[in-house]
C-alpha cells in the first residue's frame, strides 16, 4: 500500500547501506591477509585521530555523545590510510556503544620508546566473557545492538590485524554498565623485516 512505501523505502536504504558497511570491512580484511602495509612512511598518530574525531562528529551529535582529543603529536613508522582504520574503528565503537551524553576521551602520547592512543568511553560496556573475543572477525556482543548501530563485527578485527602489522599491541579494559577503555601502543620505528 502507498502508506509503506516510505518506510519500506527506508529500510531498504538502511540495509543496503549496512550492506556496503560490510562488503568494505571485507576488502579491508583481504587487502590486510594480502600484506597491505608496505611501503611505511612517517605518520603522525596525532593528525590520525583528529581526522577520525572530525569524522565522527555526525554520528556524536546524533547520539548526544561528547568526544575531546588531547595528549601530543607522536610520529610512527607506518601506513596512513590503514592506521587511520585503526582510529576511526575504535573512536566509532565508542560513539555508537556509548550512551546518550555519554563522552568519549581520545589520547594520543609517547612513552617508553613507544606511542599510544587511548580512547576511554562511557558506554554500555563489555562483559568479561566477550572480551577475549571482541577481536575475533564477525564477533559481536550485542547483535542485535550491533546490527541497529550498523556494526559487522568487523571493526576491531581489522583494527588488531592493523596494530599487529605495525608491530604493536591491542587491549581492551571493559566494566558492564561503566564503559571501556581501548589502548594501542605502537613502536617509535618499526623494525626492518
Amino acid at each position: 500500500p502507498p502508506e509503506t512505501v516510505k518506510d519500506f523505502s527506508k529500510s531498504i536504504y538502511d540495509e543496503a547501506q549496512r550492506l556496503i558497511s560490510l562488503v568494505g570491512d571485507i576488502i579491508k580484511i583481504s587487502e590486510l591477509d594480502e600484506g597491505e602495509g608496505k611501503d611505511f612512511t612517517e605518520v603522525d598518530l596525532y593528525d590520525v585521530c583528529e581526522e577520525a574525531v572530525k569524522r565522527a562528529m555526525p554520528l556524536t551529535d546524533k547520539n548526544g555523545v561528547n568526544i575531546t582529543l588531547s595528549g601530543e603529536h607522536a610520529k610512527v613508522s607506518g601506513k596512513e590510510k590503514i592506521l587511520c582504520e585503526i582510529a576511526e574503528n575504535i573512536v566509532d565503537n565508542a560513539v555508537k556503544y556509548n550512551k546518550k551524553d555519554g563522552e568519549v576521551k581520545v589520547t594520543v602520547g609517547a612513552e617508553g620508546g613507544t606511542v599510544f592512543l587511548r580512547v576511554e568511553d562511557t558506554g554500555i560496556g563489555i562483559p568479561l566473557k566477550d572480551q577475549k573475543r571482541v577481536f575475533e572477525r564477525f564477533y559481536r556482543v550485542d547483535k542485535a545492538r550491533s546490527r541497529s548501530a550498523g556494526g559487522t563485527g568487523l571493526g576491531l578485527a581489522i583494527a588488531k590485524e592493523i596494530v599487529d602489522a605495525h608491530g604493536g599491541d591491542i587491549k581492551i579494559e571493559s566494566e558492564e554498565g561503566k564503559g571501556t577503555l581501548v589502548t594501542v601502543v605502537l613502536p617509535l620505528r618499526r623494525k626492518s623485516a
